[in-house]
């Protein structure tokens, strides 16, 4: 009796080892045609932006952003008029007013921004982290890809970084080795930072130290400085992937090697550095993914108002607790919240996807952060490796020359858009405010919470 198996295998045509590798090839080469137009935006956004005498221009290769007088108005005074802001700012040595003649020319840069909020509006003062209080750590996770965890990380880290009454210390980990949060925010460090140490290096502690350095000195000096005052970056590498079969091989080998503790060491190394990290995940739960879920103090699940993403998120939640269970009994001692998000929400859902946001609203209200919203302006922002906070409602409404249209969009647009993810922000921060409060209640420390409200 023949062999169903064999019988269908031999009436298909196989490839030779030679044909198979041509074939992967071609299918390599028609990927890069695809992705062709989007390298020409890339290198079309980075080469208007470089230029070496800009004194915006910052160490990512990116401008950082500018701001007109009534935007620093609106932004820091209610929109009120303060007549002698420039004096004021020429007082403290601020910078961002020029005269062009007859003209007066306001471009405060955001740095800029920063110090008129502290020494003039008498807000956005750093945060002062006791030692009771702990960094807080976010692990951003989803196994459904195009869940929107990378755009979710990038805006709310911008946010976290310029738009609160505090100024944190904020920090990215990019842990997917597509590295899109890495083309984001540092769009030359694949092809121009080939000695910068990604992740991955870091996790496999693949390098070599130079005279006077440690390993908490080369972690520190691995979290790239971005175009956004207090948010820097620890990029990822297509190479990073090794971190699973080196983590497995080892395990094998040493008994006693324990990959999810793998992140712990970094985290040492920087923990005073900074006040809060967001760790973009892969969509699959390796090596890397739960070395990040136990470093956390905190667990964001974006998802989005689709059936799709209803299904997988379930199959991934129904995960979660046996996954927990491993991170219990490896010493990890919970979590300080768990809290979901819906992402690219729009309000011309269909009936289907407004009944599933309603049953997310109505089973999890308690655990559920704003809405993030669909929006041109973020996928504008987007596909020219910015976030929302890069720019300015002048900066994104700016005509182009010999044109009657818009550089992106409409003032409108990026306002409503930023309004949207400072919202989430902010209840980001509580989260935190709260997880600080109950840490300094029980180290028994009680002036802190007088001089928070001063």
């Amino acid at each position: 009796m023949s062999n169903p198996l064999r019988t269908f295998m031999t009436s298909v045509k196989m490839m030779s080892p030679n044909d198979t590798y041509k074939k992967l090839q071609s299918v390599n080469l028609a990927f890069q045609k695809i992705i062709f137009e989007k390298k020409r935006i890339e290198q079309i956004v980075t080469s208007s932006e470089v230029d070496a005498l800009d004194p915006l221009m910052c160490p990512n290769g990116k401008r950082m952003r500018v701001f007109s007088k009534s935007e620093i108005l609106d932004d820091l005074f209610n929109g009120r008029d303060i007549r002698d802001l420039a004096e004021q700012m020429a007082q403290h040595e601020i910078g961002g007013v020029y005269k062009d003649g007859n003209r007066t020319v306001w471009r405060v840069s955001q740095l800029e921004r920063n110090q008129i909020a502290q020494a003039i509006a008498n807000t956005f003062h750093p945060k002062v982290r006791l030692e009771c209080e702990k960094l807080q750590i976010f692990v951003i996770n989803n196994l459904k890809g195009g869940a929107g965890k990378t755009t979710f990380v990038v805006n709310i880290a911008a946010a976290l970084a310029t738009s609160l009454r505090t100024s944190y210390r904020i920090a990215v980990i990019d842990l997917d080795p597509q590295g899109s949060l890495t083309d984001l925010l540092l769009p030359y460090f694949k092809s121009q930072n080939e000695e910068a140490l990604s992740i991955g290096d870091l996790l496999e502690n693949d390098f070599e130290l130079d005279e006077g350095e440690t390993f908490d000195s080369v972690c520190r000096d691995s979290f790239l400085e971005t175009n956004i005052p207090n948010l820097w970056m620890c990029p990822a590498r297509e190479t990073d992937t090794k971190f699973d079969y080196l983590s497995k091989s080892r395990s094998m080998q040493d008994s006693g090697y324990k990959s999810h503790e793998a992140l712990l060491p970094i985290i040492n190394a920087i923990q005073d550095d900074f006040d809060v990290i967001l760790i973009d995940t892969p969509p699959q739960l390796n090596e890397a993914a739960f070395a990040a879920q136990y470093v956390a103090t905190s667990s964001i699940i974006p998802l989005m108002a689709s059936q799709n993403d209803r299904d997988s998120t379930f199959k991934y939640t129904k995960q979660l607790p046996s996954y927990y269970r491993t991170m219990f009994n490896n010493g990890h001692h919970g979590y300080d919240f768990v809290r979901l998000v819906l992402s690219n929400t729009k309000e011309s859902s269909s009936k289907a996807e407004k009944q599933f946001i309603d049953e997310i609203k109505f089973f999890l209200s308690d655990d559920l952060y704003p809405q993030f919203k669909h929006s041109e302006a973020v996928k504008r922002c987007s596909d020219h490796f910015k976030t929302l906070f890069d720019l300015s409602p002048s900066e994104y409404s700016k005509q182009i020359k010999d044109s009657n249209r818009s550089q992106f969009g409409s003032k409108s647009a990026l306002s409503n858009a930023q309004s949207n993810v400072i919202e989430i922000a902010a209840s980001i921060e509580r989260d935190m405010k709260a997880a600080w409060r109950n840490q300094r209640n029980e180290a028994g420390v009680e002036t802190q919470e007088i001089l928070d409200e001063l």
